[in-house]
């Protein structure tokens, strides 16, 4: 659990740091050897390290956020080709005509990620990072503040999470209404990730209470990236010959995993109640003292439509 006394300054920063070292990491085993486990681990702790930026930055130097996202964006686009090419090599299957012609493209991806690994992956990554990302005094009077740095994490989880949640829940409402766009479904699913690792960055404030809700993300993010595997697959079909029933099987794939996709929305999510559970959670139980057995909160014990009223939002 994270100290009373914590700011939220000193959270933030411990936190983004404590990922950038995992992101170099990964970043330099991937380097060594590209595997398919070493570039999907490398992936998602630098989705985490992204995350804990866009959620931190007003606490590091502006340009050094822009240098390090850099940095992070010309690994993750290469990897992120390499990748589509592995789910769609498993999803059309090795009988396939166009497995040979996504097998080829697999491997070019696949060099590009290479050469990008080799210039950025060197033992100082972690430590220039940290250099860019120094707090210093050019931070622009205009940015955005999102948290009060001087303040308690807890205070500051009461005033904003409210805020971030009714967000959250109003995207996903418009982006699962009937006949919605592909485009606004991928941006939700977008946002649905990040949602999801901004909790995981806060589970040290909530404890082990907070994985029921991490976890109803995590089945919406599985359904979003399914059928977003399913149409990233199908357009890079489009244009190799006689592919056409592999992409009406995608598309009817897609069909039913939005339909599962907005039955689990109006199950877990829809409701007001809903939103309002998470939204008291959320405020009630920030860095809560867990100080005797009684106290502490499990998954079975907190109620997602609570009725007591909440405390103030501060």
């Amino acid at each position: 659990m994270i100290s009373p006394e914590a700011t939220m300054r000193e959270f933030g920063v411990s936190e983004t740091m404590a990922l950038l070292e995992g992101a170099a990491r990964g970043i330099r085993k991937a380097a060594d050897d590209p595997d398919e486990d070493a570039v999907h681990k490398m992936r998602v702790g630098i989705r985490r390290f992204q995350q804990s930026i866009r959620l931190f930055a007003q606490f590091f130097r502006p340009k050094g956020v822009r240098q390090v996202r850099s940095d992070l964006k010309s690994v993750m686009t290469p990897a992120g080709d390499l990748r589509n090419y592995d789910i769609a090599l498993k999803l059309v299957g090795a009988k396939s005509g166009a497995y040979r012609i996504l097998a080829a493209r697999r491997v070019e991806a696949q060099t590009a990620l290479a050469t990008v690994l080799r210039e950025l992956g060197s033992e100082d990554l972690a430590a220039r990072w940290k250099d860019r990302l120094e707090r210093s005094n050019s931070a622009k009077k205009s940015e955005r503040k999102l948290w009060r740095g001087k303040r308690s994490v807890q205070a500051n989880l009461r005033r904003q999470m409210p805020e971030l949640v009714e967000d959250y829940f109003a995207v996903g409402d418009t982006a699962l209404q009937l006949g919605r766009s592909w485009e606004e479904l991928h941006g939700f699913r977008l946002l649905t990730k990040r949602f999801r690792y901004t909790l995981e960055l806060l589970r040290p404030a909530y404890g082990r209470s907070l994985d029921t809700k991490i976890e109803l993300l995590r089945r919406l993010q599985t359904l979003l990236g399914d059928m977003n595997d399913s149409v990233v697959t199908s357009g890079m079909l489009a244009e190799v010959p006689r592919t056409e029933r592999i992409r009406a099987r995608l598309a009817a794939k897609a069909e039913r995993l939005t339909h599962e996709l907005r039955k689990l929305w109006a199950e877990q999510f829809a409701a007001p109640a809903r939103r309002l559970g998470w939204q008291r959670y959320l405020v009630q139980y920030a860095c809560r003292a867990r100080s005797a057995p009684a106290a502490v909160t499990t998954p079975e014990n907190v109620s997602e439509d609570a009725t007591n009223p909440a405390e103030p939002v501060v």
